[in-house]
């Protein structure tokens, strides 16, 4: 019989790491690149590494490195990251009906070990009956690690990389969200026409616009694109 009544336990925390065990290596790899980043900005260690210990942003981080010249343009750093984030307003809203019953704590504490991939893991777990809560923060606590882990790497020994271009690693980014986008579609034709919309937009912005400017306007061609097909989608059942 399944049970449908939300838990937290340590099982599901040990699940939740093992479902994103694979991913951690990316993750070592990403804060390895982001450290390294930083410290061509002149970044320091401890900024760097407190940067993605707190905040635990991803790819957003890697986007308001393109915005940190000097002087900084805080309004559009804002609106970049803002962009690309605000995804999280979505993925937070799916979380709820695990989390409402329990303190706030809980619920801040869920939202600081938000990512991509234990959240898409969570939700597969969801779907599938299992309502134990330690899956998400399980999965996020072993990608959040490697992620602060790796900064330091980058920043302490990043400048050892002296063509990273010739290991490859600028390439790791764009091929993990390219294999973790394939994994997200639905089977429906439909549903492409958001990711064309936003890589035609984003390229062309690239060109165009401003630096890190092509990054927002990508997210919000997207996401206006997936709204309309959606509600179509909605309309059709």
């Amino acid at each position: 019989m399944e049970n449908n009544k939300p838990t937290l336990t340590w099982k599901g925390a040990v699940y939740g790491a093992k479902l994103c065990g694979p991913i951690a290596v990316f993750s070592l790899v990403f804060g390895v690149a982001f450290g390294a980043i930083a410290a061509e900005k002149g970044i320091t260690s401890f900024q760097a590494v407190m940067l993605s210990f707190v905040t635990f942003a991803g790819t957003s981080q890697f986007v308001a490195m393109d915005f940190w010249t000097h002087p900084i343009n805080m309004v559009a750093m804002f609106m970049a990251v803002f962009a690309i984030s605000a995804r999280h307003l979505l993925m937070g809203a799916a979380l709820y009906p695990w989390v409402k019953d329990y303190p706030f704590y809980w619920r801040f504490i869920s939202a600081a070990f938000m990512s991509d991939p234990n959240w898409a893991f969570s939700l597969q777990e969801y779907e599938k009956g299992n309502r134990d809560f330690g899956i998400f923060l399980g999965g996020g606590f072993l990608l959040w690690v490697p992620w602060f882990v790796g900064t330091y790497l980058g920043v302490e020994f990043g400048q050892l990389i002296r063509d990273p271009k010739a290991l490859g690693i600028d390439t790791f980014i764009v091929t993990f969200f390219a294999c973790f986008l394939i994994s997200l579609w639905k089977g429906k034709q439909r549903s492409l026409l958001p990711w064309v919309a936003a890589g035609v937009v984003a390229m062309l912005g690239y060109f165009f616009l401003p630096s890190g400017w092509h990054i927002m306007a990508g997210g919000v061609a997207g996401g206006v694109i997936g709204y309309v097909t959606y509600k179509e989608e909605s309309g059709d059942d």
